[in-house]
């Protein structure tokens, strides 16, 4: 990540900076550029821009103040340094709160502070943490992906590489590959696709801090791959809850890219990172598929076994058999097969798949006696029960 607010703070770049209404996550907040303005705004701040500024014209006039904020939140400003030349101005609380809630965060620095000084400051650090970044941030990708990959030697020495990167191999691990989809006349390497790579990768750190797990991830082109920490004893609950925080903030974020995701299953430590990659990876491969565009390694598991079945002729036509005279009824309208496949999807939960079909419980249960006498088999005996749901799984997939 670049320079931030945050760093900016902890640096005590400017001393007795006093802020003045709260704007976000300060650590989030990247400086991309430090720029002097007064009102108006007009078009000379950019998205990014830390503005310093007098508010010259504006404190005695809490409108024409008010119109000043809210020109540097539309304009993207990441925040604002105000040094007002009357020490006794007092910071009314209508521009606090909507400062607040335009999330633009607003400080106050002593009149004495020299804008030149600090613009020069802030420019040097800036360009540092970006080269710093990018230098990290190398090593970071290229370590991930080596660690997928299996392309190391000495497993101690890939531990120790880890902690000076700040990760711990130590941890339980479970794997999420994920890939974006931009609107097809979209290069894969258009100013849109870097963008939207920045913007994925800002989004998995914000993740990874709101669910207090730890992580490691890399990215090629618009394919990511993520190790996130998965807790002793609540394995199956962080990765559940990583991989639907991640997909809910990147519709949010990137509303005009779609996406497919893989889950691998959590592995309790030491975590075979080789293998949770491929199983993601092949969960992935099946996410396409689906309507929400995501696969786990289960099911991924499953639908290889199906696909098997279906290459097979004779199997193949063992379904089509067993199951023909519940098309047969379909094709007047009955939904048999549908049913049947919300029934075995829901694990005979008939409330929940009757929920899903958006029909009462009795309508299906009533639905899951015609498909017995039609089939001649039996939900009650197992073998009958898993010939018609593998059955039922193969048109469905066909």
């Amino acid at each position: 990540m670049n320079y931030t607010i945050s760093d900016m703070l902890r640096d005590n770049l400017v001393p007795g900076i006093e802020q003045l209404a709260y704007g976000g996550d300060l650590a989030a907040a990247e400086i991309a550029e430090v720029t002097v303005q007064e009102y108006p705004a007009d078009d000379f701040v950019q998205p990014g821009d830390l503005v310093l500024s007098t508010a010259e014209g504006c404190t005695d006039d809490p409108q024409k103040f008010s119109a000043f904020l809210e020109e540097l939140a539309q304009s993207g400003a990441c925040g604002v340094l105000f040094a007002f030349r009357d020490a006794s101005y007092q910071f009314p609380l209508a521009l606090r709160l909507q400062a607040q809630q335009k999330k633009l965060p607003v400080f106050r620095i002593p009149w004495k502070v020299r804008f030149a000084e600090v613009q020069t400051d802030l420019i040097r650090r800036i360009h540092r943490r970006s080269v710093e970044y990018l230098t990290e941030h190398k090593l970071k990708d290229d370590f991930v992906w080596n660690l997928a990959s299996g392309n190391y030697e000495d497993p101690q020495q890939m531990a120790l590489q880890g902690l000076r990167l700040k990760f711990d191999l130590s941890l339980n691990y479970a794997c999420i590959r994920f890939r974006a989809i931009l609107p097809e006349d979209e290069a894969e390497y258009s100013s849109l696709a870097v963008q939207t790579a920045a913007v994925i990768e800002n989004t998995i750190e914000s993740t990874g801090r709101l669910c207090g797990l730890r992580g490691m991830y890399a990215g090629r082109s618009l394919e990511f791959i993520l190790y996130a920490e998965a807790r002793d004893g609540r394995e199956t609950e962080d990765i559940r809850m990583a991989a639907g925080a991640l997909r809910k903030s990147l519709a949010e974020q990137l509303p005009e890219a779609a996406f497919l995701f893989g889950v691998s299953p959590a592995e309790s430590a030491p975590s075979d990172f080789v293998r949770l990659a491929q199983q993601a990876g092949m969960a992935l491969g099946y996410a396409a598929g689906t309507s929400e565009g995501l696969y786990t390694y289960k099911d991924a598991q499953e639908a290889a076994m199906i696909a098997a079945l279906l290459r097979d002729e004779k199997a193949f036509s063992v379904a089509r058999t067993t199951l023909a005279p519940l098309l047969a009824a379909d094709e007047k309208g009955s939904e048999y097969v549908k049913s049947a496949a919300a029934y075995f999807r829901c694990c005979g939960n008939a409330s929940k798949a009757a929920d899903e079909l958006h029909i009462h419980r009795i309508s299906l249960l009533q639905r899951l006696e015609k498909i017995e006498a039609l089939t001649g088999l039996s939900l009650k005996d197992p073998r009958d029960r898993l010939l018609l749901q593998l059955c039922v799984r193969m048109t469905v997939d066909e």
